[in-house]
């Protein structure tokens, strides 16, 4: 359709249901165990500046894969592998969560994936004390003590990091718009409905015949409002 994509990607229990939930109030299962989440689901998710992003939570990862199940494993590298943009959660509270991090770098550079852009979510802060907190904290974007920029923290069970995580990937998102000028047909009112969505700064001016639209949208759409470009 257009639409930009997100990826949920991380190791099981990372929290990436309760994140899109938090996100989409889907009221996604999201419990304690391994692969409470089996199947790619995907919501649509609007960004506070008003772009429809769609968000997909895949099953968790982890170091040794039952045989039984590379076929949810497959269904969620596919997921991934056709994201704009993939949300690396790690549960920061966990003990072992370097490594949780590295084995899920690992299997998304086997997997072809390393050439896509990765924001690492250090997740769970609601349980981490003040001093554990510390590097986590924020300024501007920019890391404390030298974190990655590549990098956030939230807490996905009480909202804390949320909106600025979604602020940060509207403004991802938003440097990867073009602009286009185009008149559609009145009937096209799907067009136009899925211009406002999927774009941003639109400007619709009714005409006699056609509606002049001024917006910047997504290149995957392109092809799509081709025959309504105009450069006046």
């Amino acid at each position: 359709q257009g639409f930009f994509t997100v990826a949920l990607a991380g190791y099981t229990n990372a929290g990436k249901s309760t994140l899109l939930n938090a996100l989409s109030r889907a009221g996604l299962t999201a419990e304690n165990k391994l692969f409470s989440t089996l199947d790619p689901t995907t919501r649509r998710v609007v960004l506070p500046g008003g772009l429809t992003v769609l968000f997909t939570d895949t099953v968790g990862f982890i170091s040794k894969l039952p045989h039984n199940l590379v076929a949810a494993f497959r269904a969620t590298f596919e997921e991934i592998g056709e994201a704009d943009l993939i949300l690396h959660l790690v549960d920061a509270s966990h003990p072992h969560a370097r490594l949780q991090k590295e084995i899920v770098e690992r299997e998304l550079a086997r997997t072809a994936l390393a050439h896509a852009e990765v924001l690492t979510v250090w997740n769970k802060l609601d349980r981490l004390d003040d001093e554990a907190r510390r590097p986590f904290a924020r300024t501007n974007g920019i890391g404390a003590g030298g974190r990655s920029a590549d990098e956030t923290g939230v807490s996905a069970k009480t909202g804390e990091g949320v909106p600025a995580l979604l602020e940060r990937i509207e403004r991802f998102f938003l440097a990867r718009l073009v602009p286009v000028i185009l008149d559609v047909p009145h009937r096209e009112g799907r067009l136009l409905a899925l211009i406002r969505e999927c774009g941003s700064h639109a400007v619709m001016e009714r005409r006699e015949s056609v509606v002049r639209v001024k917006a910047l949208v997504p290149r995957a759409l392109l092809d799509r409002l081709r025959p309504f470009m105009t450069s006046v």
